[in-house]
């Protein structure tokens, strides 16, 4: 079979493209790169389903129970009870197909076949980590900053984060989630909460763990980094604030699976990998966006 020109495959006599490390006295191993990958699957629920193509699950509505006084000879009325919803999150199929030749896998000075698997990982990691911020929620996992449901905050500030605002967002959510709420925003976004400070006090929202194994917190709750976040900006929403566990569930449907096939492309090995994950807000009153606005 012809190989399209251009087209970036694997092969003994092409220095950029694997033939490098074939001669035998070059050390053996690479230099891999630092992939930065979304702090999501820390704080957020995951679940896993080994049959099917989507988890179902049963929701609140959006009564309560109820219940009231009574007196001695009373005679207590029907009270209130929940109603209930389902939801369901389907999973969304990724893939990578590279393929090597098997002269490459025999003369390379170091595990090639191992090697690809770690990068699809890598790769396959950094592309769920995007879908779970900004997914558009067709044919990809829904991002935490992509559901309108999600309730914004003012920043107090057209293009910036403030002190102000990231208090009002702590106390827009509700009291029961912010026991376990965090904050997930940009690195970038944290250099600037760490310089911030309270108007009426002057100290720091920022504060270090002081006491061995105590976490840095901002205004008392912990925070993680994602590179997917926005940057501050005009309209922009460079902070998330909120109890992830309760709010956002990423579904797994089994493992990363690999078809390795020497027969469709001669002289080529492909190595088919395959990954179906799928995630969504399932409460939105759980978390709360702070946006950079007046």
């Amino acid at each position: 079979m012809p190989v399209a020109e251009g087209r970036k495959d694997f092969a003994t006599d092409s220095d950029p493209n694997g033939g490098i490390f074939v001669p035998v006295n070059r050390r053996a191993g690479i230099m891999e790169k630092l992939v930065e990958f979304s702090p999501m699957r820390e704080i957020a629920n995951v679940e896993t389903i080994s049959i099917g193509n989507s988890l179902e699950i049963i929701k609140e509505g959006s009564t309560d129970f109820d219940c009231a006084w009574t007196g001695e000879r009373a005679t207590p009325a029907t009270t209130q009870t929940n109603t209930f919803a389902a939801e369901s999150i389907p999973t969304h199929e990724m893939y990578a197909k590279p393929r090597v030749t098997q002269r490459q896998i025999d003369d390379a000075a170091f595990d090639i076949e191992g090697w690809l698997s770690r990068k699809v990982a890598q790769r396959f990691g950094v592309k769920e980590a995007t879908a779970f911020i900004t997914g558009t929620g067709v044919g990809q996992p829904e991002g935490v900053m992509a559901n309108s449901a999600v309730a914004s905050v003012k920043s107090g500030n057209a293009t910036a984060v403030t002190a102000d605002g990231m208090l009002a967002l702590v106390y827009a959510l509700p009291e029961y989630y912010a026991r376990n709420a965090v904050f997930l925003m940009k690195r970038a976004t944290l250099l600037t909460i760490r310089q911030l400070k309270e108007s009426t006090t002057n100290a720091y929202i920022w504060q270090p763990g002081l006491q061995a194994g105590a976490p840095p917190t901002i205004l008392g709750h912990r925070y993680y980094e994602s590179p997917d976040m926005d940057a501050e900006g005009s309209a922009k929403y460079p902070v998330v604030f909120g109890d992830f566990k309760t709010g956002y569930t990423i579904v797994d449907r089994m493992g990363i699976s690999v078809l390795r096939d020497p027969f469709s492309s001669k002289p080529f090995i492909e190595f088919y990998t395959t990954r179906r994950v799928g995630g969504q807000v399932v409460m939105a009153e759980a978390l709360r966006k702070l946006k950079c606005s007046t």
